[in-house]
């Protein structure tokens, strides 16, 4: 039974449904009515905890970040202790997944807030993007680029169906966080990281739909 299946099959849709999105620059949290193709948001807060600044540079999340995310957790789990929601979905992108010490970070969460985290892959990110475009745009055809900060995901969509899809690690705060203020570097590895991508050169890009938190920008 996959993931999604085994939601559905221990909760009522009718629940509140909770999603944490443990990214390289912010930690969130959206409580929303139900799970349905158009919910609606009861709650939705952001906190800048910046683990993937050092990743680039060091290979790890540094512990003053690690620190800030437990803390920012273990709040987030009262809140939702408060408003009784039992249904939650906590995912770890880029910063978590690319780290030495993602591991233990995951591990330290589970021991301190009780909270299941799933670290997902960049192609599964790259999917989620791109399917939450869909739902909102049900025929989108085009490119979906999403920038977070730890990486950018780029996914083709035809139709609404989700067709190639890929992760780089050229998200602005881990470039930031790798070469600080040097520009022509930055630059330099994102053209790189770019011309490796035979499927975004050989096609015509009929639109480009850019999905960016405000942490990424």
């Amino acid at each position: 039974m996959s993931h999604s299946s085994l939601i559905k099959a221990i909760y009522d849709p009718r629940d509140h449904f909770a999603v944490i999105d443990i990214g390289s620059n912010s930690v969130r949290l959206v409580v929303f009515d139900r799970l349905s193709r158009h919910p609606h948001i009861l709650f939705n807060e952001k906190v800048l905890c910046g683990l993937g600044r050092m990743v680039g540079k060091t290979g790890r999340m540094d512990d003053e970040a690690v620190d800030s995310a437990i803390a920012t957790l273990r709040r987030y789990r009262l809140l939702l202790k408060t408003m009784r929601v039992k249904r939650i979905e906590a995912v770890a992108t880029a910063a978590v997944r690319d780290a030495s010490n993602g591991p233990e970070f995951v591990e330290r969460i589970g021991r301190e807030t009780g909270i299941p985290v799933q670290v997902i892959s960049g192609k599964e990110e790259a999917a989620l993007s791109a399917y939450g475009v869909i739902s909102g745009i049900p025929d989108a055809d085009g490119i979906v680029g999403d920038l977070g900060g730890g990486s950018l995901e780029l996914i083709e969509v035809e139709k609404g169906q989700c067709k190639e899809r890929l992760t780089l690690p050229i998200g602005p705060l881990r470039l930031m966080g790798e070469y600080g203020d040097d520009r022509v570097s930055i630059d330099g590895e994102i053209a790189t990281a770019l011309a490796t991508v035979d499927w975004l050169v050989n096609r015509k890009i009929r639109i480009f739909i850019l999905l960016a938190g405000l942490g990424a920008l």
